[in-house]
């Protein structure tokens, strides 16, 4: 008797040690044949051992696809080895958590007297697809802990129980874990009937975290429902579609839990699992079934059995449903192979961005992706719908990602068509399915945003532009970005007009229009949402020097009438509003004017003067040509008026010739900085003006109010009444 226990005990000892090794051994073939860099699923490995940051791993775990593996990441950061060397340790130590699930499989259904399926369930474990998914990360590790919890409690072992709950939380922070946690020290109770004081502190720590974890899920769903169904749902779809006999799981399941009351606490663990929409609820959810359905094999073929509906005898019969009924489960589980190709689109992509994009871009990708390519980078789970796209479009448009790569899914057919994406982004590579675009946005969207408060009847609002470039030479476009937003959702579109019109008769330069929402459906659209619309102006090649200022109107979709809109807080409808100036500079040189340093309001800058002959006659035109140029790195705040004064020797004015810039041809307003403007003045002699000796005096005020602008010589000190005494002037 005991030389046969001894044999048994050998016996489980070298399935234990298959277990080991077989996971290991799948890691490092799929590793080394699929990847030249050694690595295909990376999922979490880089994250817990490339990212020496834990704030920038914990602000991951709360976008909901990675809960935080303390242990997990400070073993690996501590390390502190290069992220293909943390990848292929990550690897291993993963694959060696699989087979220490697998041991206590072996153990649990031994235990259970589960003939058969004690090793057969285990290697289903070992060499399935599942390996794959969690490949390189601590899901695998918190696995194991967890069934290992649930052996030491179905043993009555309570102190080594108390320990390795201890060990959980340090793995996962996650519902999962709280939830098996409850289960267990619950079980505990019930089994002992006895109430342990740090049993009652761990339960209502650990009901706050659940209460907390399930707040938090509810918060982050797109739309307002208390369990993630629709991310649940999707997964299964895909699960369900990699092989044909997939809900044999969920049936031999709930014969298990039916005939065998020791599983269905681990029932009720995979249930809270649901709350978990990431890869640690699905791998539970997962391996559960898998325990659960070999649980339910036992009890099939022994019902069967027992009915002696073949003439066999009863170890046959046994062995026979067994092996079918594994044999199912086997086909279905070898249907997850499929991830074998996409995984090695996925790292070719990843590849691709490491050897072709900068080390600080942000990508939009999945995990294997992401990691691949060793890049800071956002998942995005995604269903098709309406709601999802427009979360999407508002999430990209706040984070500005560099890269986005996509694949063959119907969330991104929804959006890659879409004129909003044909804006901002060019397919710069392609993997298989995988798709990767590169950030192309219109000029426009990299410069600085002017906010507007400018109201519609329909109720959108014009919160802001950016304009690009500030100087364009003729023939060129100018690119407007307007940014709309919404309180309420509204129906039909209306038609957005952007022109350049003439600073001097108003004639159209460019004119854009636009039917709007046309970059994102107008049901997309949610309260406070900012939904951007490009346009590009393109000027004709006669458009001359000058500044001409971009302008916009509404018009009814249906009857094309001017639709009135509100400015800040005024009550009176406009027809248009204005915009910022685009300018179109000149190319000469000063050439021998008089050179001059006069500063006025820290805005503006006269550099030079071509002047008339000191002496001339009453009736005289005198041709003043001024050349000017912006001194802030900011265009000028106003459109100021130029003055050419002439006065006496007792300081009056006997003539002027004030205007804006050129005629009003170039407002201050469009002057760019860099940018040199010649601005000539006629100053007309009255015919009657008396011989004498006079002063032309030049100076900048504002037309609104007729303030001059303080005047500075180029020592800094202050000229009397704003002006500069240009040059004397003889009458004969």
């Amino acid at each position: 008797m005991n030389l046969e226990r001894t044999s048994r005990y050998k016996w489980r000892r070298g399935f234990s040690i298959l277990w080991l090794l077989i996971p290991v051994l799948l890691a490092w073939v799929w590793g080394n044949y699929f990847s030249d860099d050694g690595y295909i699923s990376l999922r979490f490995a880089q994250t817990i051992g490339g990212w020496g940051d834990f704030t920038a791993q914990f602000q991951a775990t709360s976008q909901g696809y990675t809960p935080l593996s303390p242990i997990s990441w400070l073993v690996l950061a501590a390390l502190a080895i290069p992220t293909g060397q943390a990848v292929t340790a990550a690897t291993m130590i993963s694959a060696l958590g699989w087979g220490a699930m697998a041991v206590v499989w072996q153990q649990l259904l031994s235990d259970w007297r589960l003939t058969v399926i004690d090793w057969l369930v285990p290697l289903l474990l070992v060499i399935g697809p599942i390996v794959l998914l969690t490949q390189g990360s601590f899901v695998s590790w918190f696995l194991a802990i967890s069934w290992l919890a649930i052996w030491l409690t179905m043993r009555q072992r309570w102190r080594e129980q108390t320990l390795v709950l201890a060990m959980l939380p340090l793995i996962s922070l996650s519902i999962s874990a709280a939830a098996l946690m409850i289960i267990l020290v619950i079980w505990r109770i019930m089994i002992t009937r006895n109430i342990p004081r740090f049993a009652v502190g761990l339960l209502a720590t650990l009901s706050l975290l659940m209460l907390m974890g399930i707040g938090w899920q509810v918060g982050r769903a797109p739309l307002t429902m208390s369990f993630p169904l629709d991310e649940w749902a999707i997964w299964s779809q895909s699960w369900l579609r990699t092989g044909e006999f997939v809900w044999l799981f969920v049936l031999l399941a709930l014969a298990a839990v039916i005939t065998k009351p020791e599983t269905r606490p681990i029932a009720a663990w995979l249930l809270f699992a649901l709350l978990d929409p990431n890869l640690v609820g699905q791998s539970v959810l997962m391996t559960g079934l898998l325990a659960l359905a070999g649980v339910g094999i036992f009890q099939v073929a022994r019902w069967f059995v027992d009915r002696r509906w073949l003439e066999v005898d009863d170890g046959r019969a046994f062995g026979g449903v067994v092996g079918v009924l594994c044999l199912l489960l086997m086909v279905s589980f070898a249907g997850k192979y499929d991830r074998l190709p996409q995984a090695v689109r996925s790292n070719e992509a990843g590849e691709w961005l490491n050897k072709n994009s900068e080390g600080g871009v942000l990508v939009v990708a999945s995990p294997a992706v992401g990691f691949a390519a060793d890049r800071t980078f956002r998942q995005w789970s995604g269903r098709p719908d309406q709601q999802n796209w427009a979360a999407f479009i508002r999430l990209a448009e706040q984070l500005s990602p560099d890269y986005i790569v996509t694949n063959q899914a119907l969330f991104w057919d929804g959006l890659i068509y879409l004129e909003w994406w044909q804006d901002r982004f060019v397919r710069v590579h392609s993997a298989g399915a995988y798709e990767v675009w590169q950030a192309d946005s219109q000029p426009a969207l990299t410069a600085e945003t002017v906010p507007l408060n400018v109201r519609l009847e329909n109720g959108v609002k014009l919160v802001g532009y950016q304009q690009s470039p500030p100087l364009i030479a003729p023939g060129e476009a100018v690119n407007v970005s307007l940014h709309f937003q919404v309180d309420e959702p509204f129906g039909e579109g209306f038609a957005t007009v952007v022109w350049l019109p003439s600073p001097l008769d108003g004639s159209n330069q460019a004119q854009r229009d636009l039917l709007t929402p046309r970059a994102v459906p107008s049901n997309w659209w949610r309260p406070g949402q900012i939904v951007t619309e490009q346009f590009v102006l393109t000027t004709t090649e006669q458009i001359s020097v000058g500044g001409y200022r971009l302008t916009v109107a509404f018009r009814e979709q249906d009857t094309f009438d001017r639709m009135p809109v509100y400015q800040n807080d005024d009550i009176n409808p406009v027809d248009r509003i204005q915009l910022g100036y685009v300018a179109v500079p000149w190319g000469g040189e000063i050439g021998a004017a008089v050179p001059l340093d006069i500063s006025y309001g820290d805005e503006i800058q006269l550099v030079g003067a071509n002047l008339p002959a000191a002496e001339t006659s009453p009736a005289a035109a005198l041709d003043i040509e001024l050349f000017w140029q912006a001194l802030t790195a900011d265009r000028p705040q106003y459109d100021y008026t130029i003055f050419v004064h002439l006065l006496n020797e007792s300081g009056e004015m006997v003539a002027n010739a004030d205007s804006s810039p050129q005629g009003g041809r170039y407002p201050t307003g469009a002057w760019v900085p860099g940018s040199l403007i010649p601005d000539t003045h006629q100053l007309v002699l009255p015919a009657d003006l008396p011989a004498g000796r006079y002063e032309v005096h030049v100076g900048v005020y504002l037309p609104e109010t007729g303030v001059r602008l303080p005047a500075v010589d180029g020592d800094g000190q202050p000229l009397p009444n704003g002006s500069l005494i240009l040059m004397p002037l003889v009458v004969r």
